[in-house]
Protein backbone atom coordinates (compact mmCIF):
# COMPACT_ATOMS: atom_id res chain seq x y z
CA UNK A 1 0.00 0.00 0.00
CA UNK A 2 1.33 3.48 -1.26
CA UNK A 3 1.79 6.21 1.51
CA UNK A 4 0.15 9.06 0.85
CA UNK A 5 2.50 12.02 -0.42
CA UNK A 6 3.47 14.64 2.10
CA UNK A 7 4.19 18.34 1.65
CA UNK A 8 8.21 19.02 1.35
CA UNK A 9 9.49 21.48 -0.71
CA UNK A 10 12.16 20.07 -3.60
CA UNK A 11 14.66 21.98 -1.76
CA UNK A 12 14.57 20.48 1.35
CA UNK A 13 14.53 16.94 -0.04
CA UNK A 14 17.54 17.83 -2.09
CA UNK A 15 19.53 18.95 1.03
CA UNK A 16 18.79 16.28 2.77
CA UNK A 17 20.15 13.92 -0.40
CA UNK A 18 23.09 16.63 -0.59
CA UNK A 19 24.09 16.03 3.03
CA UNK A 20 24.19 11.77 2.80
CA UNK A 21 25.97 12.39 -0.18
CA UNK A 22 28.12 14.73 1.19
CA UNK A 23 27.24 17.41 -1.74
CA UNK A 24 26.51 20.75 -0.89
CA UNK A 25 22.41 21.25 -2.72
CA UNK A 26 23.90 24.42 -5.10
CA UNK A 27 26.50 21.18 -6.84
CA UNK A 28 23.52 19.49 -7.37
CA UNK A 29 21.95 22.03 -9.59
CA UNK A 30 25.19 23.15 -10.75
CA UNK A 31 26.50 21.74 -14.41
CA UNK A 32 28.79 19.33 -12.85
CA UNK A 33 27.82 15.62 -14.39
CA UNK A 34 29.89 13.40 -11.65
CA UNK A 35 28.61 10.22 -10.63
CA UNK A 36 27.57 11.27 -7.46
CA UNK A 37 26.30 14.29 -8.59
CA UNK A 38 24.25 12.50 -10.70
CA UNK A 39 23.03 9.76 -9.08
CA UNK A 40 22.45 12.48 -5.76
CA UNK A 41 19.65 14.26 -8.07
CA UNK A 42 18.40 10.97 -9.15
CA UNK A 43 17.64 10.42 -5.77
CA UNK A 44 16.02 13.83 -5.44
CA UNK A 45 13.53 13.20 -8.38
CA UNK A 46 12.52 9.75 -7.11
CA UNK A 47 12.09 10.71 -3.79
CA UNK A 48 10.36 13.95 -4.95
CA UNK A 49 7.97 11.91 -6.74
CA UNK A 50 7.75 8.87 -4.17
CA UNK A 51 7.29 10.87 -1.19
CA UNK A 52 5.63 14.17 -1.92
CA UNK A 53 4.12 14.04 -5.24
CA UNK A 54 6.05 16.11 -7.25
CA UNK A 55 6.52 15.28 -11.14
CA UNK A 56 9.84 14.94 -12.42
CA UNK A 57 9.49 17.79 -14.49
CA UNK A 58 9.54 19.52 -11.15
CA UNK A 59 12.75 18.03 -10.30
CA UNK A 60 14.30 18.87 -14.15
CA UNK A 61 13.57 22.54 -13.60
CA UNK A 62 14.93 22.66 -10.00
CA UNK A 63 18.27 21.26 -11.50
CA UNK A 64 17.97 22.95 -14.67
CA UNK A 65 17.97 19.23 -16.58
CA UNK A 66 15.96 17.82 -18.80
CA UNK A 67 12.89 15.95 -17.95
CA UNK A 68 13.31 13.02 -20.34
CA UNK A 69 17.03 13.04 -19.01
CA UNK A 70 16.16 12.64 -15.13
CA UNK A 71 13.68 10.23 -15.94
CA UNK A 72 16.16 7.75 -17.48
CA UNK A 73 18.39 8.37 -14.16
CA UNK A 74 15.41 7.40 -11.97
CA UNK A 75 14.83 4.32 -14.03
CA UNK A 76 18.53 3.55 -13.50
CA UNK A 77 18.47 4.33 -9.89
CA UNK A 78 15.79 1.96 -9.10
CA UNK A 79 16.91 -0.66 -11.09
CA UNK A 80 20.34 -0.27 -8.87
CA UNK A 81 18.13 0.04 -6.26
CA UNK A 82 16.85 -3.46 -6.63
CA UNK A 83 20.45 -5.33 -6.93
CA UNK A 84 22.16 -2.78 -4.89
CA UNK A 85 20.83 -2.85 -0.59
CA UNK A 86 23.52 -0.63 0.38
CA UNK A 87 22.11 2.08 -1.60
CA UNK A 88 18.58 0.77 -1.58
CA UNK A 89 18.87 1.62 2.61
CA UNK A 90 20.89 4.65 1.82
CA UNK A 91 17.52 5.91 0.18
CA UNK A 92 14.84 4.39 2.90
CA UNK A 93 17.03 6.06 4.90
CA UNK A 94 16.36 9.66 3.19
CA UNK A 95 12.07 8.58 3.17
CA UNK A 96 12.33 8.10 6.38
CA UNK A 97 14.27 11.52 7.46
CA UNK A 98 11.61 13.39 4.83
CA UNK A 99 8.93 11.54 6.38
CA UNK A 100 9.57 12.95 9.38
CA UNK A 101 10.29 16.82 8.68
CA UNK A 102 7.20 16.84 6.22
CA UNK A 103 3.65 17.86 6.82
CA UNK A 104 0.90 16.24 5.16
CA UNK A 105 0.10 17.13 1.89
CA UNK A 106 -3.68 18.98 1.84
CA UNK A 107 -6.38 18.02 -1.19
CA UNK A 108 -7.67 21.05 -2.60
CA UNK A 109 -11.19 21.06 -2.35
CA UNK A 110 -13.47 21.39 -5.14
CA UNK A 111 -16.44 23.00 -3.88
CA UNK A 112 -18.92 23.07 -6.33
CA UNK A 113 -21.72 26.58 -6.81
Amino acid sequence: MRRPPVEVPIETIAGQVGRLFGLHPAALQGQGRSREAAQARAVVAYLGREEAGLSLKTAARYFHRDAATLSVAVQRLETRMAGDPQLAARVTSLRRVIRRGARPKRHKQIIKA
